[in-house]
């Protein structure tokens, strides 16, 4: 894979995590509630008592769309800036925040009963993953020094 063709990648990986991050935000207010209720019951396997989410569920709904938009604009910039003069600090950013995302979120999922949710992050883990992983230009594997 190409150097642009990674970069170009991970812009379109960042507005999905954008996009899903508004989702979040909208179904607070919106009709978009459906399909973030759907999303859940998919993580949860449809099981029975999972669809509660209460005051506080909302508020963390709210707070976890933030972050998915923060993410998504944060990756999006270094997509852009960073990875196509210094590819290597770019897969570094990213992939260490990529993976830590994956580790925490898919152990909550997990921890919560939602351990589908964990296989479902595979997903956007690959996402990020396949083209950080895919670009040859550099021979240091990624995550090779700490931040």
């Amino acid at each position: 894979m190409t150097l642009e063709t990674s970069a170009a990648w991970l812009k379109i990986a960042s507005w999905i995590l954008i996009g899903f991050g508004l989702l979040a935000f909208f179904s607070l207010f919106t009709p978009a509630a459906s399909i973030l209720d759907l999303l859940f019951d998919f993580a949860f396997l449809f099981a029975e008592g999972s669809d509660v989410l209460g005051d506080k569920g909302w508020l963390l709904m709210a707070i976890a769309g933030g972050l998915m938009v923060g993410f998504g604009v944060m990756t999006l910039g270094i997509a852009t800036r960073v990875y196509p003069g210094d590819p290597e600090a770019g897969r570094a950013i990213i992939g260490a925040g990529i993976l830590v995302w994956f580790v925490i979120d898919s152990a909550g999922s997990i921890f919560v009963g939602a351990w589908f949710n964990a296989v479902l992050n595979g997903g956007f883990l690959a996402l990020f993953a396949i083209p950080l992983l895919a670009y040859r230009g550099q021979s240091t594997p990624p995550l090779s020094e700490p931040l």
